[in-house]
C-alpha cells in the first residue's frame, strides 16, 4: 500500500493506495483516533474490485493537524476535496464511526461525488440534554494525551486485553495511530452538526448501514436503523450478531460477505 499526501480544503492529506488505478475507487474513512492504515486485510481483499484509498482523517496519522476545524463538515470538505484533487468523477464511500458519518455527511452535501456508501455503526444515538458537549470534549482530549504517553507495546498489549477476539494484525497499526492522533480530534465530541436524521433524508445514493449487537458496545440501536432506512432514498441496513462498535474486526468474515454482497448489487 503505498503512501502520498493530497491537497485537499487546504490541508495535506495522508492517502494509502492499493489496488489497480483503471478501477472504480472506493475510500476508506476510518474511526476516531485510528488511522488510513487502521483496515487489517480489507484494502489488500477490495484491491482486486476497487482502486482502494485510505485516508488519514485531519489530526490522525500523518495528515495535518490544524488547530481547529474538526467537526464533521470539515471533514467531509477534506474527502469531497481529496475526491475532487484525485480527479474521479465519484467514488464509493465506506466509513467507520467518525468516518461513517463522515461519509454521510459527504453523501448528503456532496451528492455528485459519491456512488454509494457503506455506513459501520456511525454515531446516530440521542444525545443525553445533560451532557455537557465542552466538557466531555475536554476530557477525551486529556484522554488521548495521556495514552500517548505509553509506549507502542503498552497500547498494544492493552488492545489485545481489551478486544481479544480481534484479528492479529489489527493491533500494531491500532497502536500506532494512538501514537500519531493529534488530542485537537476531541472537537469532535462536542456533537453533529446537525441531527443525525436531517443527514439521512438528504441521502440519495445506496446505502448499506451495518450494525452490530448494543450489549457488545454497537451505537446504533434496530429501531434507528429501521428509521435510517426510511428516511434514505435507497437505504439497507444488516445486523451483525456477536459484534460490537468495531464490526469488520470482531466479525470479520460475516463483514466481507455483507459487503461484497451490497456491492453486487449497486
Amino acid at each position: 500500500m503505498g503512501s502520498r499526501f493530497i491537497k485537499a480544503n487546504g490541508i495535506n492529506v495522508c492517502i494509502h493506495r492499493s489496488g489497480d488505478h483503471d478501477l472504480p475507487p472506493l475510500l476508506l474513512l476510518h474511526g476516531v483516533t485510528d488511522s488510513g492504515r487502521c483496515w487489517g486485510t480489507l484494502p489488500r481483499l477490495l484491491s482486486k474490485q476497487f482502486d482502494v484509498i485510505a485516508l488519514d482523517a485531519r489530526g490522525h496519522g500523518q495528515s495535518d493537524a490544524p488547530a481547529n476545524g474538526y467537526r464533521y463538515r470539515d471533514l467531509a470538505a477534506d474527502v469531497a476535496g481529496v475526491i475532487e484533487a484525485m480527479e474521479f468523477e465519484s467514488a464509493t464511500l465506506l466509513g467507520h464511526s467518525l468516518g461513517a458519518h463522515t461519509a454521510a455527511v459527504v453523501g448528503a452535501d456532496y451528492p455528485a461525488l459519491v456512488t454509494a456508501m457503506i455506513l459501520e455503526d456511525p454515531p446516530w444515538r440521542d444525545e443525553d440534554p445533560g451532557v455537557d458537549l465542552e466538557r466531555r470534549s475536554a476530557e477525551i482530549g486529556r484522554n488521548i494525551e495521556e495514552r500517548k504517553t505509553q509506549s507502542l507495546q503498552q497500547l498494544i498489549e492493552s488492545g489485545r486485553v481489551q478486544c481479544p477476539s480481534w484479528p492479529d494484525e489489527e493491533f500494531q497499526p491500532w497502536a500506532q495511530a494512538k501514537l500519531q492522533v493529534n488530542p485537537n480530534v476531541a472537537e469532535i465530541f462536542k456533537g453533529l452538526d446537525e441531527p443525525w436524521t436531517e443527514t439521512a433524508s438528504r441521502i440519495k445514493c445506496p446505502t448499506l448501514l451495518v450494525t452490530g449487537d448494543a450489549e457488545r458496545g454497537a451505537l446504533v440501536s434496530p429501531q434507528k436503523a429501521a428509521k435510517a432506512c426510511e428516511l434514505m432514498e435507497k437505504g439497507t441496513t444488516v445486523r451483525l450478531e456477536g459484534a460490537g462498535h468495531c464490526i469488520r474486526r470482531d466479525q470479520p468474515e460475516s463483514y466481507l460477505r455483507e459487503l461484497l454482497g451490497f456491492i453486487g448489487r449497486v
